[in-house]
């Protein structure tokens, strides 16, 4: 039997080649070791991320007296004044006091949005303010806005809630309603009137706001999800079309609407672990590249 005679040299440049073949192949190996941690790493913080509890910014614009658009403030109070019992005409009305949260399931079917969407559970509120000043508002103005107080309970159906209402030390209250007649008017004290008396009434302005957050860990936050909102709101109701005078205070109404919240930023903590695993792939392939 003959065998090819092998001298040095070649035996040499054989044992490089399987050097080299195995580095090759650990080096792939590596690779795909660390592209494995890397997407376990990135899947671990994007489900600590579902996990976590999630603020969204929600501003519901008051909206145009005489425009029927059931996700504003007038609209759907508008909704639920013509839905009532006996319905009323909505310009007999000025809202004052407002309750705003998610729906809940045991609201019932509520005027405004029949098909609710969304409806969640697990939430906590916080608000900011009304966010357009009340026009025309004078010294001794306190506040020129609503206040606006977290997570209190609404006062029928329960359900923490951001709540909205006029400043009682203001001598001007800006007022949601459907009648162009309802500003310019001044009250005296009586049961009948729950503003400070003598307190002159304005329409609240269309492009007035009402802002609020709410926190939950029901949605991604990668999500701009649409929830449907509960509110509950207090109104006086006038004698005539005129609203010259008081008929009654605290009139209830119930609506609802939806509205989409403005979803936050990629979380740091998910950006940062990207950061690090590009960083470390990045070492990776310089080393094996050596």
């Amino acid at each position: 039997m003959h065998f090819p005679r092998m001298n040095a040299k070649s035996i040499l440049s054989s044992a490089a080649i399987n050097r080299n073949a195995g580095d090759i192949k650990r080096s792939t190996h590596a690779k795909r070791r660390a592209m494995v941690l890397m997407v376990a790493t990135l899947g671990i913080l994007a489900a600590s991320e579902v996990a976590s509890a999630t603020t969204y910014s929600f501003t519901i614009p008051t909206g145009l007296q005489g425009t029927p658009d059931r996700n504003t403030i007038l609209g759907a109070l508008n909704i639920a004044v013509q839905n009532g019992t006996p319905p009323i005409d909505p310009n007999l009305y000025g809202f004052y006091d407002f309750y705003i949260r998610p729906q809940l399931s045991g609201d019932g079917t509520l005027p405004s949005s029949p098909n609710p969407v969304n409806l969640i559970t697990n939430y906590s509120m916080a608000t900011s303010t009304v966010t357009a000043p009340v026009p025309g508002c004078v010294l001794p103005c306190v506040s020129a806005a609503y206040t606006a107080t977290p997570n209190v309970a609404e006062p029928l159906l329960g359900g923490a809630s951001a709540h909205f209402r006029f400043d009682a030390a203001d001598n001007t209250i800006a007022i949601v309603s459907n009648n162009t007649s309802a500003g310019g008017h001044s009250y005296p004290a009586g049961a009948n009137n729950p503003f400070p008396n003598l307190a002159t009434t304005e329409i609240m302005p269309s492009a007035a706001a009402f802002s609020f957050t709410l926190t939950t860990s029901e949605y991604t936050a990668f999500q701009t999800p649409q929830i449907t909102f509960e509110i509950y709101a207090l109104a006086v109701q006038y004698t005539d079309s005129t609203a010259a005078t008081l008929a009654v205070k605290d009139k209830v109404y119930f609506s609802n609407f939806d509205a989409t919240g403005e979803a936050p930023e990629p979380s740091t903590m998910f950006i940062a672990g990207g950061g690090l695993c590009l960083m470390f792939l990045h070492r990776l392939r310089r080393k094996t590249k050596r």
